[in-house]
């Protein structure tokens, strides 16, 4: 189960792709929003619904339809049928991540200047990622936005589709020679659509008698009709280019992929300026077979950029920061700095106890050393050895227990390396070892190692790319891209 809270923006065609995604994905909690209800004209693309669905708001039927499907999901589902501009920032900030099916740029903008906010308003301490896909025919986008670390949506307003050209009105009165200057003279001339209630109970009436006219002014230039139908005549007056299911699921698809790369830290960021490496804008067009082009979009010369006031540092995928950062469910501490909500274990036993030095254990690492030790009974070797980018770095190993004296401390059949280190001299010395649990996992450390060391912690992180035990705290001044790399303030 992916612990996080998503917000979907939109139950249409790319909508309902993503919420099938997600749920797919096992994300703990999905919040949808759309406050359209469903048509006839829906129902090619957006797999949902079905025709008695149809005058029913598309939010809670699409939920619905998850919650039937699959009873017995542990998924927590919520649908909002509600304008998401009239939503607040007390809405907004319980999402760790918001996932973008619209197909409307005020939404879009309205969105970009919450997240924003929120990282304004809490320091930056929470960054909400705001993943934007779009589609237009054959054509679709995914863009990134993370507050303060890449360019907002703003600046890739230049990256849309210009507006459709407004036909010429003197064509369309005296000279119309397709059906689109004859149903442009219609709704304009005929039937203006702003004097049309949409609502009303006459409109499919009101459609036909559209339709009616359009014949007869086709028919009286020699215009074609065999196209001209009420599909037809409704894309004209919706400016709609039709929505292809497939071009939605591959932005779907792709929305969903650059959710699963912040949930799992695997973004890259430049350490000089903070801002992402990775490439956050991708095109997809499948008018000629399927091209793919993905960059960086950028800010806009001349235009502010929200950042934090202190340098972003960097510890392998985790970026480290002096301020607490919080993208998705994922917390981004200083160095120095363990989870609160982490606790520490008191280790059952010692052996070789050197009086005021001590490695702490959090709670998470040392049930992995349990589980290590009854899957295999090896142990977790400490040490430092000299080099990496600050003059030291720690090595773990994992070692069959018996390598350990456990009555002694004393290391059993230990060579040295051709190449001396300065800590050579404590490799084969007594060895401290602190014992997670009774005959259960170990830590062993030596001395100099231990003295290096002191007072910090040893922690046990989830990746995508690879789970690992990790030392923070104590006195490692800082860290760099290895994240086994530090400088100490202690006379060793």
């Amino acid at each position: 189960m992916m612990d996080c809270k998503v917000l979907v923006l939109g139950a249409g065609g790319l909508g309902c792709e993503i919420l099938k995604n997600l749920v797919m994905c096992h994300v703990s909690s999905i919040v949808v929003i759309d406050m359209d209800t469903i048509e006839l004209t829906n129902l090619n693309r957006q797999f949902l619904f079905s025709d008695k669905d149809i005058g029913q708001p598309k939010a809670t039927v699409a939920v619905d339809y998850i919650r039937r499907r699959i009873p017995q999901t542990s998924i927590t589902l919520e649908s909002v049928v509600r304008d998401l501009t009239t939503l607040g920032l007390e809405f907004y900030e319980q999402f760790d991540f918001i996932i973008s099916g619209l197909d409307a740029i005020q939404p879009r903008r309205f969105i970009n200047e919450m997240i924003i906010r929120i990282a304004e308003t809490t320091s930056f301490e929470k960054l909400i990622p705001f993943i934007d896909g779009g589609t237009e025919g054959l054509k679709g986008h995914v863009k990134t936005v993370i507050p303060g670390i890449t360019a907002c949506w703003e600046c890739s307003i230049t990256t849309l589709p210009k507006d459709q050209e407004m036909l010429p009105m003197c064509t369309i009165i005296n000279n119309p020679r397709n059906l689109k200057h004859v149903i442009e003279y219609v709704i304009t001339s005929v039937y203006p659509l702003e004097n049309i209630d949409w609502d009303g109970p006459d409109v499919d009436n009101i459609y036909s008698m559209i339709l009616d006219a359009c014949r007869t002014r086709a028919h009286q230039y020699n215009i074609d009709t065999s196209e001209l139908n009420l599909a037809y005549i409704t894309g004209i007056i919706k400016r709609i280019i039709p929505s292809v299911s497939s071009m939605n699921a591959i932005i779907a698809a792709n929305t969903c992929n650059e959710f699963l790369k912040l949930y799992h830290d695997l973004i890259e960021l430049n350490q000089e300026s903070g801002e992402i490496k990775s490439n956050n804008f991708t095109i997809v067009n499948g008018a000629d077979g399927i091209k793919r082009n993905m960059s960086a979009f950028v800010r806009l010369q001349g235009r502010s950029i929200l950042r934090a006031s202190q340098p972003l540092l960097f510890n392998s995928t985790r970026i480290i920061s002096p301020i607490a950062y919080k993208i998705g469910r994922r917390y981004i501490t200083n160095l120095e700095t363990l989870d609160p909500s982490e606790k520490l274990i008191t280790p059952s036993k010692i052996i070789n106890k050197i009086n005021e030095l001590n490695l702490s254990i959090s709670d998470r690492a040392a049930s992995r050393l349990s589980q290590i030790y009854k899957d295999s009974q090896e142990v977790l070797k400490v040490g430092i050895e000299s080099g990496g980018c600050h003059g030291f770095q720690y090595t773990l190993q994992l070692i069959p227990e018996t390598q350990v004296d456990l009555s002694t401390g004393e290391m059993k059949g230990t060579t040295k390396t051709p190449e001396k280190d300065e800590f050579d001299d404590d490799a084969n010395s007594k060895m401290t070892i602190f014992e997670v649990n009774e005959n259960s996992g170990k830590v062993v450390i030596d001395p100099k190692s231990l003295k290096i060391l002191n007072n910090t912690v040893l922690t046990y992180t989830k990746e995508l790319i690879g789970s690992s035990f990790k030392i923070s705290g104590g006195s490692l001044k800082s860290s760099c891209g290895c994240g086994s790399s530090f400088d100490v303030d202690v006379d060793v």
